[in-house]
């Protein structure tokens, strides 16, 4: 994989203060193909595991995150500024899980086709392998229940990338997947910086690539995966225009699209970034 050998640290600054928050070590070569080894071992017996039974394990995985909501609250606000009483996440990321929960035995079942009386004729979803998981800074602990839970309860393993400013919130969420009683080697976060990524999807190791984050590095992330046939699913950030109609409702519009605009200070794959007017109403 040629990617960095020996200690390397980076240092998380905290945007409330400016002072360094947390140093950690970037995973080296060794580290990283460890850490591949042990997801390939688990990944039979995770994918043979029945449904419900990791289903199971990632319901407690978001009842032990929330257990932790506290320390994760804290750790966002001093990551990437954002007000405590905001920061905790872990009742969107609990909830993933129980959607798939409830939707997963029906959306994992076999699908039948046209059959006749000599031959049976059906889909069979099968889990994809290993998976690369890579989530940006702004919804650090929600983004989880996309990356994370869902890939786990279709039978596939995860090796997690966490934003360089965001790096406790992973180490937060392994442990918590430990305490869920979730198997070793299915669920493991490494650091690393962006080249490294690269290296290692460009690697061909991984059957498939999650990335929410921007649009430069979703095309990184793209680049780095071309040839590999590698399945790279991308959710990136956009523009997103709003437009108020002749007819709206102002008293409802107006704190909605505010509340589209600033929230999250607009750090959001969906904030509003433009407002269209209807001229009619423009200077009401």
């Amino acid at each position: 994989m040629n990617l960095h050998s020996g200690a390397r640290t980076f240092s998380v600054t905290s945007p409330v203060d400016g002072s360094i928050y947390a140093t950690r070590n970037y995973a080296d070569g060794a580290a990283v193909e460890a850490a591949v080894a042990r997801a390939r071992a688990a990944l039979p017996g995770w994918r043979r595991t029945p449904l419900a039974e990791r289903l199971a394990i990632l319901l407690r995985f978001g009842e032990e995150m929330k257990a932790r909501a506290t320390p994760l609250a804290e750790a966002v606000a001093w990551q990437i500024g954002r007000p405590l009483w905001q920061a905790d996440e872990t009742p969107r990321l609990a909830l993933i899980g129980e959607l798939l929960a409830g939707a997963g035995p029906d959306t994992l079942a076999d699908m039948p086709y046209p059959s006749d009386e000599n031959i049976r004729r059906y889909a069979k979803p099968m889990a994809g392998g290993l998976h690369l998981s890579i989530c940006a800074w702004n919804y650090p602990t929600a983004m989880l229940g996309y990356l994370v839970t869902s890939p786990l309860a279709a039978g596939n393993v995860v090796i997690f990338k966490h934003s360089p400013q965001t790096p406790l919130i992973a180490e937060l969420a392994e442990e918590a997947f430990r305490a869920a009683g979730g198997p070793e080697g299915v669920f493991q976060s490494l650091h690393l910086d962006h080249p490294d990524a690269e290296r290692l999807i460009a690697s061909g190791f991984f059957n498939a690539v999650n990335f929410i984050g921007s649009v430069n590095g979703g095309r990184r992330v793209h680049a780095a995966a071309a040839g590999t046939f590698t399945q790279v699913h991308l959710e990136l950030g956009g523009k997103d225009p709003t437009y108020v109609r002749s007819d709206a409702d102002l008293e409802a519009a107006v704190p909605l699209i505010a509340e589209g605009t600033y929230s999250n200070a607009g750090q959001s794959c969906c904030s509003v970034e433009r407002i269209y007017v209807d001229r009619s109403i423009h200077d009401r």
